[in-house]
């Protein structure tokens, strides 16, 4: 019998000895045959291989003068009690790499570049890392901020921007907090104007690298993504200005800012015959820390998706979420909004909201919300998340947009992502499953 047989078998029946120390003597024989390990140690907690590969890690590591050395989030190991080994079939070597956001920055991706995996990408999205407003006195050639009505928020070495052209914020880079009073804080830079204005503390530094303040960690191997992709985020436990710091997700295509190597063809609406989504979530999070999970697609004017890099603004005229959660604080605010219509297909009832946002040319294209709902007419949110396996008929809820004239049937789509936007607090998921049929 070939050595490799020999050592599975005893392996299932591991021959009355633990599991572990099973494993651990079939690694050693292994070794002897200059064989790789047998086990992942990686893991996030419920995570199974089944093949013995060791995992892929992306930690998007967000730390701004912490002063500690890193700390690994999100490994798990296979000795623990949280895992069981599985009988090995195939023994393959797959390497680890590791991506922080010292490197990467707060809109790093993983797997766009080199192809790897196809369409599939990953995206960190932190595009509202900074906290809320906060209106104070600045003087001119003084680095003190004066007239704060609270300062319990902020942290040493967080950096301060302000939206306004006329700023009185040195920028390039923006100054950051060294001392925090009472009613006041210190900057690292002198105001080169007096005024009182608005102003808001960022969670990452000038270069959009890490702080203690924001996280998120990728778990993932290449032989399953993006299937059974273990996701963590860190934020503060307030809100910033608009209650949404990241969005986290699985990118499908190009994005309007992306373009991987290997993408998937653009869809004319008018065309779309079998276009649909399946997914399985399984999410840990506190229920009005989750703003919503989603896919999410922007409807451009063009075909071609290499046009949109850089000039997203002139083609995007769209922005469809179709939403698979939505929390408390979140359906508070579309319902909201007044333009709003019901319908149901493939056996879901949805509630449909626009906001306002204006067309093109402009910063950010009209956004339409399909939220799935108990019953028709109804708005109360249906959570498809932690409760199985789920498939939308896309196709028939853009004919339905189509219909109703919030989308041109002769504009396209470049792809969809998958994720959660994140309110607060920290939290983590898997994606256990996630396709697509593209048509």
């Amino acid at each position: 019998m070939p050595l490799q047989k020999l050592l599975i078998l005893l392996t299932r029946f591991r021959l009355g000895v633990p599991h572990y120390a099973a494993l651990l003597l079939w690694q050693l024989l292994l070794s002897a045959f200059a064989w790789i390990p047998l086990y992942a140690t990686d893991n996030p907690p419920g995570f199974h291989t089944g093949r013995g590969v060791s995992l892929y890690n992306l930690f998007m590591d967000v730390r701004a003068g912490d002063g500690g050395s890193p700390s690994y989030y999100g490994s798990w190991s296979m000795m623990s009690d949280q895992q069981r080994p599985v009988p090995i079939v195939r023994i393959s070597a797959e390497s680890s790499i590791t991506i922080d956001s010292a490197t990467v920055g707060a809109y790093g991706t993983s797997n766009i570049h080199d192809g790897t995996h196809g369409p599939w990408w990953i995206s960190s999205a932190m595009w509202n890392a900074f906290g809320p407003d906060y209106k104070g006195t600045f003087t001119r050639g003084s680095s003190l901020v004066t007239g704060l009505t609270s300062t319990t928020n902020f942290t040493v070495g967080q950096p301060i921007y302000n939206r306004s052209d006329t700023s009185p914020i040195p920028n390039n880079p923006w100054p950051t907090i060294v001392e925090i009073r009472r009613n006041s804080i210190v900057l690292s830079r002198a105001a080169t104007s007096s005024v009182t204005t608005n102003f808001y503390p960022g969670l990452l530094d000038g270069n959009l690298t890490a702080g203690q303040l924001a996280r998120e960690t990728f778990t993932y191997s290449p032989s399953t993504f993006p299937n059974n992709t273990y996701i963590t985020w860190k934020f503060p436990s307030y809100l910033n200005g608009i209650g949404i710091y990241a969005f986290p997700g699985i990118e499908y295509g190009s994005s309007g800012y992306e373009v991987p190597r290997n993408s998937v063809p653009a869809l004319q609406l008018r065309s779309l015959s079998s276009l649909s989504a399946t997914w399985n979530i399984t999410v840990n999070a506190g229920v009005d820390d989750l703003a919503n999970c989603m896919f999410e697609f922007f409807v451009y004017s063009t075909g071609d998706p290499s046009a949109t890099p850089g000039h997203f603004s002139s083609y995007a005229y769209n922005e469809i979420s179709i939403m698979t959660h939505v929390g408390p604080r979140h359906m508070r605010y579309l319902k909201s909004l007044s333009n709003h219509f019901w319908f149901s297909t493939g056996g879901y009832n949805f509630y449909v909201v626009t906001n306002n946002n204006p067309a093109p040319p402009g910063q950010f294209p009209p956004q339409t919300s399909i939220v799935p709902v108990t019953a028709p007419g109804g708005t109360t949110p249906l959570s498809l998340i932690n409760n199985g396996t789920h498939t939308y008929p896309l196709a028939a809820i853009m004919a339905k947009l189509v219909e109703m004239g919030l989308v041109n049937p002769n504009h396209y789509i470049h792809g969809a992502v998958f994720g959660m936007e994140i309110s607060k607090n920290s939290g983590s998921a898997t994606v256990n499953k996630l396709s697509y049929v593209w048509g």
